[in-house]
C-alpha cells in the first residue's frame, strides 16, 4: 500500500448545515430516490463532462473531485454537485486509482483559484467493464479522505453504461438507489444514453488484459537481469500450486520467470488470492510456514510496506515452508 495524503479542510466543511440552500426544482431522477438518505443533485452539464471523461480512458481507472455545496441537518440531508476537478497526476490501473501528493497539490490549487466558496462534497471514479461497486480498495480511500457523513463516491462503468452514488449512513458506506441530474429553472436537461460503440466488450477486456500479461513479462525479465538472477532455462515447465483454503480451491499456473526471489534465491512459492477477513499472520498458518521468520521476505517480494494492509482479490506470493 502506497502513502496517501490526508485531506485538510477549509473551515467551512463541518457537519452542520452549510447555511440557507435552495435545492433544485428543474430535475430528472436518475433510479429511485430514497426519502432517508442524503439527496444527491448533479448540475446536467457536470454529469454530461464526467461520462465524456469516464469514455475517454477505457483501460483503467480515471477519477475526479466532486465540489459543491451541501446541507446535512436532522430535516434535511443534500449534497448538489456543481463542479468537478480532474484528479491529474494519479496513478491508475485497470483496477486501482491512487491519489499522490501532484494530485492532491494540484486539487487544492484549482479549487482555491475556481471555486474558493465550494466545499470537496466527494469524489468520483470508472469501473471500466467491472460494474457499480466499492472494492476493499476504493472503501479505504473512502475511509481516510472522504469520510464526512455528507461526503459521497460517485463511479460510473463506461463500458456497461452504468454509474451511481455512495453515501454514508449509520456509520456505515451504502450504495444509493437514486440521484438528480439537475438544471437552472427553465432550461431543458438533455442527458444522452448512447452506449459506448465497443464492438465488444469481451474483445475489450481480453485485449487489456493481453496487454498487461505481456508488460508484466516484461517487467519481470527486466528485473531479473537488473538483479543478476536471470536464469539460463527461462522456458522451463511452468509449476502448478494447488491450495485449499477456506472451502475454495484456487489453481495459480506460474512460470519460473514470474516468480519473484526470495531471501534464499528459492524458485517455490504458493500464490494466494486474499480473502474478505484475511491478515497475513493466518495466511502464514494456513501454508504452515512462520509469521516472524517469514514477514518480511512476504512484504519484500510482494511490495507490501504496511503488514496491517491487504486487499480481497490481491495476489500474494507465499513460500513453500521448506
Amino acid at each position: 500500500m502506497e502513502e496517501h495524503d490526508i485531506i485538510i479542510l477549509e473551515e467551512d466543511e463541518t457537519f452542520e448545515d452549510t447555511g440557507d440552500i435552495t435545492l433544485p426544482d428543474n430535475v430528472i431522477i436518475e433510479g429511485t430516490i430514497d426519502p432517508d438518505g442524503i439527496k444527491v443533485y448533479i448540475r446536467h452539464d457536470v454529469y454530461r463532462q464526467i461520462e465524456k471523461y469516464a469514455k475517454e480512458e477505457m483501460s483503467k481507472e480515471v477519477g475526479s473531485i466532486l465540489v459543491g455545496k451541501y446541507v446535512y441537518t436532522d430535516k434535511n440531508k443534500a449534497v448538489i454537485i456543481t463542479d468537478w476537478i480532474e484528479a491529474k497526476y494519479a496513478r491508475s490501473s485497470a483496477a486501482t486509482l491512487t491519489f499522490t501528493h501532484e494530485t492532491w497539490d494540484y486539487v487544492h490549487e484549482e479549487k482555491s483559484k475556481k471555486y474558493p466558496n465550494l466545499s470537496i462534497v466527494g469524489w468520483q471514479h470508472t469501473h471500466p467493464g467491472y460494474g457499480i461497486f466499492l472494492s476493499n480498495y476504493d472503501t479505504f480511500i473512502q475511509n481516510n479522505f472522504f469520510n464526512l457523513q455528507w461526503q459521497i463516491a460517485y463511479v460510473v462503468d463506461p463500458i456497461a453504461d452504468k454509474r451511481g452514488f455512495f453515501q454514508w449512513r449509520d456509520g456505515k458506506i451504502s450504495k444509493m438507489s437514486g440521484f438528480y441530474i439537475y438544471g437552472d429553472p427553465d432550461e431543458k436537461i438533455l442527458i444522452s444514453k448512447k452506449k459506448v460503440n465497443t464492438g465488444s466488450r469481451s474483445l475489450i477486456v481480453n485485449t487489456v488484459l493481453s496487454m498487461l500479461l505481456v508488460i508484466s513479462v516484461i517487467v519481470s525479465f527486466l528485473l531479473y537481469f537488473e538483479n543478476g538472477n536471470l536464469r539460463s532455462q527461462i522456458g522451463e515447465t511452468a509449476e502448478v500450486t494447488e491450495t485449499t483454503v477456506n472451502n475454495q480451491t484456487q489453481t495459480t499456473s506460474t512460470q519460473a520467470s514470474d516468480i519473484p526471489d526470495s531471501d534464499e534465491n528459492t524458485e517455490t512459492f504458493n500464490v494466494y488470492t486474499v480473502c474478505n477477513g484475511d491478515c497475513l499472520r493466518d495466511i502464514c498458518v494456513l501454508f504452515g510456514i512462520d509469521y516472524s521468520c517469514n514477514i518480511k521476505t512476504i512484504m519484500r517480494i510482494n511490495g507490501i510496506t504496511n503488514e496491517n494492509i491487504i486487499f480481497a482479490g490481491q495476489k500474494l506470493y507465499i513460500p513453500i515452508s521448506q
